[in-house]
């Protein structure tokens, strides 16, 4: 496995640990406030910024363009 693959999964993992942990720490706001309603931008951004993941990762997974390169064409 080359350098830069692990690399780019390592970054993954990371990312996706420290957004459940963002996750996690706004649902514990919202839940020991008594003002519910100002927590609605946080959670709106970050359904986005997982929108947002969730697109570019499904396009990278579905362009045959991209891995034909990958595959044929040296560096």
């Amino acid at each position: 496995m080359r350098l830069d693959t692990i690399c780019l999964i390592l970054a993954i993992l990371g990312s996706i640990l420290y957004g459940s942990y963002v996750i996690f720490i706004f649902s514990v706001a919202f839940l020991a406030t008594s003002t519910h309603w100002l927590l609605i931008p946080f959670f709106s951004v970050i359904l986005i910024g997982l929108w947002v993941l969730y697109i570019v990762y499904r396009d990278r997974l579905s362009n045959a363009e991209d891995d034909y390169y990958e595959k044929n064409v040296e560096k």
